[in-house]
């Protein structure tokens, strides 16, 4: 039996008041030996059938709008989730990239790379522990913070009652989003799976973001 992926996220959106966001990781792609190369990874067969199960898995959900990063197997993911969505007779839309959910961050492409491929998953750590220069990549808090935002505008652009947004991203980015609001370390509560993230609800002028048992309210950066 094929893995299933972006099961608890699927519990998540059942349980959440709408309208409500997903800031979740691109669907299963192939390993990534160079980042170098990273850009222009797609998502596997495997990855486009576990898209394509979630999207199904939305089902009950009246409108599902897929926003995604510019990146090709983020963009592939949205399609094929918005697939299984339309099959499922969801009102699933692809809206297309956004830069915010890309690598903007990234200052000195190449400096990163080196690292990167150095330091493995432990750059992430030096990343958030303010260990990497501003030359290289931007602060994880100005990061968090445009996250926010981001999100804050969505759900409340026209937000209708049943809408669920789905922002298709990278593991790096879900990661600062869920230690930045929950303190939860991938050290500790492990590495954002594919199709994994964290839900986001709008509460006034606050978010409460969700992962798994984990919720807190916090508050967007003007």
């Amino acid at each position: 039996m094929a893995r299933e992926y972006g099961a608890e996220i699927l519990q998540a959106i059942r349980r959440t008041r709408r309208p409500a966001a997903v800031f979740m990781r691109h669907a299963p792609r192939p390993p990534v030996v160079d980042l170098a190369v990273s850009p222009w990874v797609g998502i596997t067969a495997a990855g486009q059938e576990a898209a394509e199960a979630f999207g199904a898995g939305l089902a009950g959900v009246v409108a599902v709008r897929i926003f995604h990063s510019p990146i090709l197997r983020c963009a592939q993911t949205a399609a094929h989730i918005a697939q299984g969505a339309e099959a499922a007779g969801v009102d699933a839309k692809v809206i297309g990239p956004r830069e915010e959910l890309g690598a903007s961050y990234l200052v000195d492409i190449g400096e990163v790379v080196r690292l990167g491929n150095a330091l493995g998953r432990d750059f992430v750590r030096r990343w958030f522990a303010g260990e990497i220069g501003e030359t290289v990549i931007r602060p994880p808090a100005a990061v968090l913070a445009e996250y926010l935002r981001y999100l804050t505008r969505g759900l409340g652009d026209g937000a209708a009652a049943d809408r669920v947004d789905l922002h298709v991203t990278h593991d790096w980015n879900v990661l600062l989003l869920r230690e930045g609001t929950l303190g939860l370390r991938h050290e500790e509560a492990g590495w954002i799976d594919y199709l994994d993230g964290v839900v986001v609800e709008r509460l006034g002028v606050d978010l409460q973001v969700v992962y798994r048992e984990q919720q807190a309210i916090v508050k967007p950066t003007p």
